[in-house]
Protein backbone atom coordinates (compact mmCIF):
# COMPACT_ATOMS: atom_id res chain seq x y z
CA UNK A 1 0.00 0.00 0.00
CA UNK A 2 1.37 3.25 -1.49
CA UNK A 3 1.69 6.32 0.86
CA UNK A 4 -0.35 4.75 3.30
CA UNK A 5 1.10 8.15 5.69
CA UNK A 6 -2.03 9.86 3.33
CA UNK A 7 -4.56 7.69 3.29
CA UNK A 8 -7.95 9.86 4.53
CA UNK A 9 -9.31 8.96 8.13
CA UNK A 10 -11.64 7.23 6.83
CA UNK A 11 -9.59 4.73 5.42
CA UNK A 12 -7.60 4.42 8.50
CA UNK A 13 -10.79 3.70 9.98
CA UNK A 14 -11.39 0.81 8.00
CA UNK A 15 -7.54 -0.40 7.77
CA UNK A 16 -7.90 -0.75 11.56
CA UNK A 17 -11.11 -2.22 11.84
CA UNK A 18 -9.70 -5.04 9.14
CA UNK A 19 -6.48 -5.02 11.33
CA UNK A 20 -8.66 -5.66 14.41
CA UNK A 21 -11.22 -7.71 13.86
CA UNK A 22 -10.63 -9.22 10.34
CA UNK A 23 -14.27 -8.18 8.85
CA UNK A 24 -14.96 -6.61 5.97
CA UNK A 25 -18.31 -6.45 4.00
CA UNK A 26 -18.26 -6.08 0.31
CA UNK A 27 -19.82 -3.84 -1.99
CA UNK A 28 -23.12 -4.39 -2.39
CA UNK A 29 -23.23 -7.53 -0.21
CA UNK A 30 -24.84 -7.79 3.77
CA UNK A 31 -22.38 -10.03 5.04
CA UNK A 32 -19.55 -9.67 6.30
CA UNK A 33 -16.20 -11.65 5.57
CA UNK A 34 -12.67 -12.47 7.22
CA UNK A 35 -10.09 -12.03 4.52
CA UNK A 36 -6.94 -13.09 5.62
CA UNK A 37 -4.45 -10.23 4.55
CA UNK A 38 -1.43 -9.09 5.22
CA UNK A 39 -0.94 -5.55 4.65
CA UNK A 40 2.50 -3.68 3.39
CA UNK A 41 2.76 -0.01 3.66
CA UNK A 42 5.05 2.39 2.26
CA UNK A 43 5.79 5.92 3.08
CA UNK A 44 8.62 8.36 2.74
CA UNK A 45 6.86 10.38 5.54
CA UNK A 46 7.85 9.88 9.59
CA UNK A 47 4.95 8.25 10.79
CA UNK A 48 5.93 7.92 14.69
CA UNK A 49 5.83 11.39 14.21
CA UNK A 50 2.42 11.89 12.19
CA UNK A 51 1.32 10.28 15.62
CA UNK A 52 2.70 12.64 17.58
CA UNK A 53 1.20 15.62 16.16
CA UNK A 54 -2.01 13.35 15.68
CA UNK A 55 -2.30 12.76 11.70
CA UNK A 56 -2.24 9.44 11.99
CA UNK A 57 -3.90 7.35 13.99
CA UNK A 58 -1.75 5.30 16.82
CA UNK A 59 -3.57 2.05 16.59
CA UNK A 60 -2.93 1.90 13.41
CA UNK A 61 0.64 2.53 13.53
CA UNK A 62 0.72 -0.11 15.93
CA UNK A 63 -0.94 -2.79 14.09
CA UNK A 64 1.55 -1.52 10.54
CA UNK A 65 4.46 -1.25 12.20
CA UNK A 66 5.39 -4.45 13.60
CA UNK A 67 8.11 -5.38 11.27
CA UNK A 68 9.85 -1.76 9.69
CA UNK A 69 12.16 -2.30 6.99
CA UNK A 70 13.66 1.18 6.49
CA UNK A 71 15.47 1.50 3.07
CA UNK A 72 17.39 4.46 1.34
CA UNK A 73 16.19 6.31 -1.49
CA UNK A 74 17.11 5.18 -4.86
CA UNK A 75 19.27 8.56 -5.52
CA UNK A 76 21.34 7.23 -2.77
CA UNK A 77 21.47 3.67 -3.89
CA UNK A 78 22.14 4.75 -7.58
CA UNK A 79 23.91 0.92 -7.74
CA UNK A 80 20.61 -0.42 -7.27
CA UNK A 81 19.10 0.77 -10.05
CA UNK A 82 20.64 -0.97 -13.00
CA UNK A 83 18.73 -4.69 -12.30
CA UNK A 84 14.89 -2.61 -12.41
CA UNK A 85 15.83 -0.95 -15.22
CA UNK A 86 16.99 -4.23 -16.99
CA UNK A 87 14.07 -6.01 -15.87
CA UNK A 88 11.03 -3.26 -16.93
CA UNK A 89 12.89 -3.47 -20.36
CA UNK A 90 12.73 -6.84 -20.79
CA UNK A 91 8.84 -6.54 -20.11
CA UNK A 92 8.39 -3.80 -22.38
CA UNK A 93 10.05 -6.07 -24.94
CA UNK A 94 8.43 -9.32 -24.09
CA UNK A 95 5.22 -6.89 -24.66
CA UNK A 96 6.54 -5.62 -28.29
CA UNK A 97 7.45 -2.43 -27.49
CA UNK A 98 10.41 -1.26 -29.02
CA UNK A 99 14.14 -1.76 -27.38
CA UNK A 100 15.54 0.74 -25.76
CA UNK A 101 19.29 1.84 -24.27
CA UNK A 102 20.40 3.15 -21.33
CA UNK A 103 23.74 4.19 -20.12
CA UNK A 104 24.73 5.31 -16.59
CA UNK A 105 24.67 8.28 -15.52
CA UNK A 106 28.28 9.97 -14.12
Amino acid sequence: MGKVSEVTKQVEVKLVRVLQGGKIERLGDEKSISPDVRIIGATKRDLEKEVKEGRFRRDLYCRINVVPIKLLPLRERKGDIGLPVQYFVQEAESQGRKSRSFQRAP
